[in-house]
């Protein structure tokens, strides 16, 4: 029901391999509201640096200490949107080519951030206050 989405950047490290759905995957109908998802897994990963590129194909890195949890989501178009929380409260949600997590970096700490892979039509974020 599955295939795998391999993680990698070109000169980069396989880090992790994420199931993805595949076409032939029983579609359920569209959730209610963006809570309501008809797919979900949450887990926690330990790395040192998120690395994706961006719609333009530039490569972006990010410290996974300055993360606080990612939402990675299927769009109903199938693409990749990833959606970031970081440590100080900030947000962003992005289209993303690739990504990858990398497990170890030369000088910089490994940390457990929560992953959430989720299909759903709108925003992950919880509503804001």
């Amino acid at each position: 029901m599955f295939a795998a989405l391999k993680l990698a950047l070109a000169g980069g490290v396989l880090a992790a391999a994420v199931p993805v759905f595949s076409s032939s995957a029983v579609q359920e109908p569209a959730p209610a509201s963006p809570t309501d998802d008809t797919f979900l897994q949450a887990s926690t990963w330990n790395f040192a640096v998120l690395q994706y590129t961006d719609v333009q194909g530039n490569l972006i890195e990010i410290p996974a200490r300055l993360l606080n949890k990612i939402w990675l989501l299927k769009t109903p178009e199938g693409q990749l949107r990833m959606e970031l929380l970081y440590e100080n409260l900030d947000y962003a949600s992005i289209d993303v080519g690739m990504f990858a997590l990398l497990r170890s970096r030369p000088g910089m700490t490994s940390v457990d951030i929560p992953i959430v892979r989720a299909s759903i039509d709108g925003m992950a974020f919880p509503a804001m206050r």
